[in-house]
């Protein structure tokens, strides 16, 4: 259990601080978005699904976007961790960007924290649960290949329980996302 707390806390850290940063340096720094007129983003997808009213196809995209981060962070373990700790950076980044940008924009915070915070909550254990496999995974197979150390079965299988886990809640807080706040919202 230490060495999941370990993991936890250092993928919830990993977030925190460039989440933190953006909003300390909120007044220095603007993100321009300068993406080709022909390059649709996932954002895109999603927000013109909203638009159309089609709860299925915003559910797929949200749904998809989400796995691929948490299979992103689990890749990380067979990479030394540095997709996991690149990832859990840009979405901390992402987050807080996205808050400030809604509250520069004269959106009330009650507001924000029930339409944008709350479903993110739930996912951010996801994302949390599938960075910490890919931190234990890449710690392990440093250890591995340095020291030839194989640790033991259960903490191995206690992990890919870990990001199973992480990757339902994921699903879950997706679910939740567009059924629940997006379709009260429409």
């Amino acid at each position: 259990m230490r060495t999941f707390s370990i993991f936890f806390i250092s993928s919830i850290l990993l977030w925190l601080i460039p989440f933190g940063l953006r909003f300390a340096f909120r007044e220095n720094f603007r993100v321009k978005n300068d993406s080709p007129k022909n390059f649709v983003n996932t954002h895109d997808k999603i927000a013109d699904a909203i638009k159309a009213k089609d709860l299925d196809a915003t559910f797929h995209s949200i749904l998809s976007n989400n796995l691929k981060v948490g299979f992103i962070n689990m890749a990380g373990a067979v990479i030394f961790g540095i997709p996991t700790c690149i990832n859990l950076m840009y979405n901390g980044f992402s987050l807080a960007d996205t808050v400030i940008i809604a509250l520069d924009s004269g959106i009330p915070l009650k507001f924000l924290f029930r339409s944008l915070l709350a479903p993110h909550i739930i996912e951010l254990i996801g994302i949390w649960l599938t960075a910490s496999m890919g931190l234990f995974g890449a710690v392990t197979f440093i250890r591995f290949i340095v020291w030839e150390k194989v640790p033991e079965r259960g903490k191995i299988i206690s992990f890919i329980y870990c990001g199973a886990g992480g990757l339902i809640i994921i699903a879950i807080a997706a679910w939740l996302e567009t059924y629940i706040t997006i379709k009260n919202f429409l």
